[in-house]
């Protein structure tokens, strides 16, 4: 059944097709709907717009057609397209145009059934339509009336000039160009522009009243044609500065330190040294125009490192000057001085080091072919804040051995000396020498006095007590039979230096320990076991007379006793 109304529907249009006419009484408006104004050139793109079917079926269209009529010196044909799920068919001889869904199922009710479009092509004025317009819903033909779309084609305007320009206070010769300045005076706070474009059509901004800073003030007037290009004229306003430029100090003081160099005015930069009790300056600072003003930032002083503090002076006209002082504060007397004397790092840009770095060994070798002749030894303090390093040796390499020293000092004064032997080959040919770096001792004693601690190569700090009126090195054997031994004896310490074949050296030191708290301890530990024998034998004393006492006693009442019974 369905099938059928298809077919009956389908013959009906295409009766519709080769001979339009009513056959019921719906009928339809249409229109072309889009711009109205387009420039040569533009692509003009109309919609086919229905409204919805009067008396109709469903409301809806499902198939359009008409002639266009237009101005081909003003548009130029193009295309047509049908909406989604219609087709188009067109005859481009008489400009008919067929629009149609064949499916009956995208009926269109206040909507576009396709769309034209067209070249512009010069200015003018125009209008398009369409002709023999008929259309049909499902019950058959519907009449068309149909409205046509007035269209303006015309290059817009790219006039972007001024006929005038001025600027109140000040003024301004208006000459046609794009720059102008003026001057006001200091008591000028604001002017007013006003311009005129010499094509109505363009559009201005900038205008109006400006209020103004001191110094120069740019303002921008800028005109937009028509076709939207733009052209920018620039008024510089200068508003005269009468304010003051003084930003200098008239005296900077410190109560509690003396500035380095004395103070002036013209001078900026300033160190200072105060002791650890300073943890703040006191400044006193006065600047020489009192429209001035000051901004001093004094942060609270670090020991042992350099703070900066700033003394701002900023003039009545913003311009501003910093002065600034450098303040080193002294150490604080109560903290302990580092003893760290050790290197954390000990490399060498040839070869290797030998044994592997540690921060204990202070003998290290390196053994070079003939043909390096220069070396670089990076060697870096672990205590980076305090310790310094000083190098002994030569980066030139002589041929057989080459002695570096690194000597490190603590913050206490303490040194640890490494040693490295770099031995470079006398030839080419020359197999590699091999160097003693080996600088223990094997023994160590002394005469006169008792060294507190069982003696261990690898330990170089060792303490003793005195016993006699001197003490001596008795022994102090190195492991390297040829290895040289250097005793140097001071007041109350003594050095031994032990030096290889290849200058590699390592020092014990022996420091003496008073023996006057042994003495007083032991006195006191025999006082106290004296004192417990005389106790004890106090005791013992009146335990006896007691006893004797006891007996008499008992020997008196027995004696009473047998009177008594007599």
């Amino acid at each position: 059944m369905k099938k059928k109304v298809i077919r009956t529907l389908l013959s009906l249009f295409i009766f519709f097709l080769l001979l339009p006419c009513v056959v019921n009484a719906a009928s339809v408006g249409a229109s072309f709907s889009g711009n109205s104004t387009y420039k040569p050139g533009d692509t003009v793109s109309l919609s086919i717009h229905v409204g919805s079917v009067n008396d109709g079926n469903d409301g809806n269209v499902y198939a359009f057609m008409g002639t266009l009529n237009y101005d081909a010196s003003c548009l130029e044909y193009q295309s047509v397209s049908a909406r989604g799920g219609w087709s188009e068919s067109t005859n481009p001889s008489n400009h008919k145009i067929i629009l149609s869904n064949s499916g009956l199922n995208a009926g269109v009710s206040n909507g576009s059934v396709g769309t034209v479009k067209f070249k512009a092509l010069k200015d003018c004025n125009t209008t398009v339509s369409m002709s023999s317009t008929s259309a049909s819903d499902k019950a058959g033909d519907i009449s068309v009336s149909f409205s046509g779309k007035s269209i303006r084609i015309y290059t817009p305007s790219s006039n972007n000039n001024l006929s005038s320009l001025s600027v109140s206070p000040g003024g301004i010769t208006f000459n046609g160009g794009t720059s102008y300045s003026t001057n006001v005076g200091a008591s000028v706070i604001s002017v007013t522009v006003s311009a005129a474009a010499q094509d109505a059509k363009a559009k201005i901004s900038g205008t109006g009243p400006h209020n103004l800073n001191y110094g120069a003030n740019n303002i921008n007037v800028t005109v937009t044609a028509e076709d939207g290009s733009k052209k920018t004229y620039t008024i510089n306003v200068n508003r005269k500065d009468d304010r003051s430029a003084n930003n200098n100090l008239v005296s900077l003081k410190i109560g509690n330190g003396k500035l380095q160099p004395g103070f002036s005015k013209g001078n900026t930069k300033y160190t200072m040294e105060v002791p650890f009790s300073v943890s703040k300056l006191s400044i006193s600072a006065t600047a020489e125009d009192p429209k001035s003003s000051v901004n001093i930032s004094n942060p609270d002083l670090v020991a042992e490192e350099t703070t900066t503090v700033s003394i701002k002076v900023t003039a009545e006209n913003g311009s501003s000057k910093t002065y600034v002082i450098n303040v080193k504060r002294g150490k604080d007397p109560n903290k302990p001085l580092s003893t760290n004397n050790y290197l954390s790092e000990l490399t060498v840009s040839n070869g290797m080091l030998s044994p592997a770095f540690n921060k204990e060994k202070l003998n290290y070798a390196v053994y070079l072919p003939y043909e390096i002749s220069n070396i670089d030894i990076n060697a870096q303090v672990e205590d980076t804040r305090y310790a310094t390093i000083k190098k002994e040796g030569s980066n030139d390499l002589s041929v057989g051995s080459n002695l570096f020293k690194y000597i490190v000092t603590a913050e206490d004064g303490s040194k640890r000396e490494y040693t490295i032997t770099v031995v470079r080959n006398e030839s080419l040919d020359s197999s590699n020498i091999v160097v003693n770096t080996n600088t223990y001792l094997e023994k160590l004693s002394i005469k006169g006095g008792i060294i507190t601690k069982k003696f261990n190569k690898n330990k170089n700090v060792y303490y003793y007590y005195k016993l006699g009126k001197k003490v001596s090195i008795k022994e102090a054997l190195p492991e390297v039979k040829d290895n040289k031994v250097k005793i140097e004896k001071y007041d109350k310490s003594i050095i031994i230096i032990v030096e290889a074949e290849s200058g590699a050296r390592s020092y014990y030191i022996l420091v003496e320990k008073s023996i006057v708290p042994i003495i007083i301890i032991v006195l006191l530990v025999l006082i106290i076991i004296v004192s417990f024998i005389i106790i004890k034998f106090k005791n013992k004393k009146v335990k006896g007379v007691n006893d004797i006492n006891s007996t008499k006693k008992r020997r008196k009442k027995r004696k009473n006793k047998t009177e008594n019974n007599e």
